[in-house]
């Protein structure tokens, strides 16, 4: 899952006691490449 903020986009996942902040990344950045 993914949420904006501004320029950035945070991945995060579900936790079972909230959320996990998987990576933050630029809105310019490569999303695929930094997934791999």
């Amino acid at each position: 899952m993914s949420y904006h903020c501004g320029r950035h986009v945070i991945f995060y996942r579900k936790a079972k006691k909230g959320i996990e902040i998987i990576r933050v990344l630029h809105d310019s950045m490569d999303f695929p490449r930094h997934f791999k």
